[in-house]
């Protein structure tokens, strides 16, 4: 018969080993069996707009653009061309259709739309950069300016995408920011595909953001992704 000496020398931990560093490992090895991942509270909170001292827009973004962001623009987007033919028929119609209204009833339409044009114009120096092309489309020439930042204007990218409300966060202020954010993500996708930049009479292939051009006073796009033409256009 063990001794009662032995018995609690037994129950107790060595020195040598604390209670919490065992309880550490314990919940370590419980991770690894289960494949739970660790995501910290810090991180968590970055991702929260209910969280405003800890709200980080381009944390917020980043999580959201390849799973959400990008996906919505491969499914949605349309020609222009098409978009601007029925806006100048029935701008309801085309809204409807092809567009979002991020304000609700009364504010401007937004489009994803897709396109081919022939560049005329390049500036990939200042900070605004843009590139200015005359659309493939049948009818009269159209031309469009498709914005590849790195200063991006307008809040197209956020303005169309309809899973982000102003409703989704807590002031103007965490709004504003997200548009910032999608805005440089934009330009620095698209700018990948300046490389080298494209010369004037060559053609450009893109998919980008789009507001009415009744409110903007032209075609602007912001361009989310841009190549060389798949199909030369003569």
């Amino acid at each position: 018969m063990r001794s009662p000496q032995a018995i609690r020398w037994a129950c107790e931990l060595p020195r040598t080993v604390s209670r919490r560093r065992l309880l550490g490992s314990a919940f370590g090895a419980a991770l690894c069996l289960t494949g739970c991942k660790i995501v910290r509270d810090a991180d968590k909170a970055a991702l929260d707009p209910n969280d405003p001292n800890n709200f980080d827009a381009k944390a917020y973004v980043a999580a959201i653009w390849d799973r959400k962001v990008v996906p919505y623009f491969d499914e949605h987007a349309h020609p222009v061309p098409q978009v601007l033919t029925l806006l100048a028929k029935d701008k309801a119609g085309a809204g409807a259709k092809y567009g979002h209204r991020a304000g609700g009833e009364g504010g401007p339409w937004t489009f994803a739309v897709s396109g081919t044009g022939v560049v005329k114009s390049v500036d990939v120096v200042s900070h605004h950069g843009e590139i200015v092309v005359q659309l493939r489309a049948p009818g009269p020439p159209v031309a469009a300016t498709l914005q590849i930042g790195p200063v991006i204007f307008g809040t197209a990218v956020r303005d169309c995408l309809p899973f982000l409300t102003f409703g989704d966060f807590q002031n103007q202020i965490q709004y504003a920011e997200v548009s910032r954010a999608l805005n440089d993500r934009a330009a620095a996708l698209a700018r990948t595909g300046l490389e080298p930049a494209p010369r004037p009479g060559t053609a450009v292939d893109f998919v980008g953001a789009m507001i009415d051009p009744a409110m903007s006073g032209d075609t602007t796009i912001t361009v989310l992704r841009l190549r060389p033409a798949r199909v030369s256009i003569k």
